[in-house]
């Protein structure tokens, strides 16, 4: 009966151990973003924003951060980010908006890296990540801040 018992536990403990080494990890890329490897060899970026307030909120302060470049005329949109807004309209909103389908679309044509890079040079630390986290979570912006 004890062997049993030792080569059941015996079995457990490696299985615990399996599942443990098969698990999801984490890594941090070298541009500092967090990112999930998963045990199927697939890998992704490590949600920042989990819902609806999140995404508001991440929303709320880039809207304020984007202000005083979205007043400028010289703006650092058409020059760094190839964006054809019409920032005559006088709606904030609007033209936030316009600004955001822009940055959406720069984010799609640049490489990720040039991206990052572009966004960083431009922005404050804070208001560049918080572009970067409404690119990462695009349909929710679109889902609760548009």
């Amino acid at each position: 009966m004890s062997r049993k018992v030792f080569y059941s536990l015996l079995v457990c403990i490696n299985l615990f151990f399996l599942s443990s080494a098969l698990a999801d990890q984490g890594a941090i890329t070298m541009d500092g973003r967090k990112v999930v490897l998963r045990s199927n060899g697939t890998w992704s970026y490590e949600s920042q924003v989990s819902g609806e307030s999140e995404i508001r909120e991440v929303n709320r302060e880039l809207k304020d951060s984007l202000r005083p470049y979205i007043g400028n005329r010289h703006s650092v949109f058409k020059v760094k980010f190839d964006m054809m807004v019409n920032l005559n309209n006088t709606n904030y909103e609007y033209k936030y908006k316009l600004i955001m389908h822009g940055f959406y679309k720069a984010y799609k044509n640049m490489t990720k890296k040039s991206f990052n890079e572009a966004v960083e040079k431009e922005f404050t630390k804070s208001t560049a990540n918080n572009i970067k986290t409404v690119m990462q979570h695009w349909d929710s912006w679109k889902q609760y801040c548009q």
